[in-house]
């Protein structure tokens, strides 16, 4: 299993946490996380299919925003990257902005009308009627900024736009789980948007998926038989680095079987995973999805760890596979790292 990333209690000089050894606070992201922009569309109704779709019990948007965030953080993190630069929500809009230096990328839901403040709780935002049918929220957190659309009936419809603000050069590079990469002119990391998500009223898990269209985030979900209300989640991650965590136990299985490719683990890349033996799979895709250039390096790496005698099955080591692999001594780091 891959963990919710937190920083190290004991971090080197060059590591992504401050000199002193202090943490920042992080976020799990589905393949990276550094400072984080959501987005959310919508919740459909599970009925008979004779009948017409039919509302669930009438609840609040922040009810409804909870209950689907907590479904999906549920679902298994992979690599994570740390949170950085300053959130700003909008008080007047449903979107917001992460600033670090004099770099800035923000996100804002497209709906061609005024959109009004409902309620605000401080580090969040409530928005009634964005749209037909359609209520919105955002909210902060260290380094992000999470936008939840609801769509409260059929009539809302199954797409939503994203307008995104991106610095000069950097541009969107698909990725394998449907999200994208941040790249700048380089071809450095900047950021990351995530794998969408989208949950029904009943908690079931819709079929979602981005398109681009200029510099608009297209999110398209399939309604069919769904319960609503919907809520799904674009989410935009500010960063450039990302890290995968991993209990003792785990890296231990990993080495033995990268050991035994030989050098078969050599020749294999993200365009070949049906060559990868199937315990290294679920390794070889989180890997790739976060958008490794060099699976090759994810496998010396894991596999220099193993090899360590100390190495303790209950301890959580640490590898950094973006923008380039590499491990900080022996790999070791706050076990809260792995919880």
């Amino acid at each position: 299993m891959h963990h919710t990333e937190r920083p190290s209690e004991k971090a080197p000089i060059g590591s992504p946490y401050d000199h002193s050894g202090n943490s920042r606070p992080v976020r799990t992201v589905n393949l990276f996380r550094t400072a984080t922009i959501f987005a959310s569309a919508a919740v459909l109704a599970l009925t008979g299919t004779l009948a017409p779709p039919a509302k669930a019990q009438e609840l609040s948007t922040s009810q409804v925003v909870d209950r689907a965030v907590a479904r999906a953080e549920l679902a298994p993190a992979d690599a994570v990257v740390i949170p950085e630069g300053d959130v700003q929500l909008h008080s007047d809009r449903v979107g917001g902005r992460i600033s670090d230096g004099d770099i800035s990328i923000g996100i804002e839901l497209s709906t061609g009308q005024a959109q009004g403040v409902a309620h605000s709780t401080g580090n969040s935002y409530e928005f009634t009627d964005v749209a037909h049918e359609t209520d919105a929220a955002t909210r902060a957190f260290p380094g992000s900024v999470q936008l939840l659309t609801v769509m409260r009936d059929k009539a809302a419809g199954n797409e939503q736009r994203y307008q995104l603000s991106l610095p000069t050069g950097v541009r969107l590079v698909k990725e394998i789980n449907g999200g994208f990469l941040l790249q700048d002119a380089d071809e450095g990391l900047v950021g990351v948007i995530e794998a969408p998500w989208a949950y029904d009223a009943t908690g079931r898990s819709l079929p979602t998926s981005y398109t681009v269209e200029g510099d608009v985030l297209v999110q398209r979900t399939v309604t069919d038989e769904a319960a609503y209300p919907i809520v799904a989640d674009p989410k935009l991650t500010f960063g450039r680095g990302v890290y995968l965590n991993l209990k003792g136990g785990e890296v231990r299985t990993y080495g033995i079987a990268i050991v035994a490719m030989g050098g078969g683990a050599i020749a294999v890349g993200c365009a070949t995973l049906d060559k990868v033996p199937h315990v290294l799979k679920v390794l070889a895709r989180i890997a790739c999805g976060a958008g490794v250039i060099s699976l090759a390096k994810v496998f010396d790496a894991v596999k220099a760890i193993a090899r360590d005698g100390r190495i303790s099955d209950s301890a959580c080591y640490q590898v950094r596979i973006i923008p380039t692999v590499k491990r900080d001594g022996d790999g070791r780091v706050s076990s809260k790292n792995c919880n």
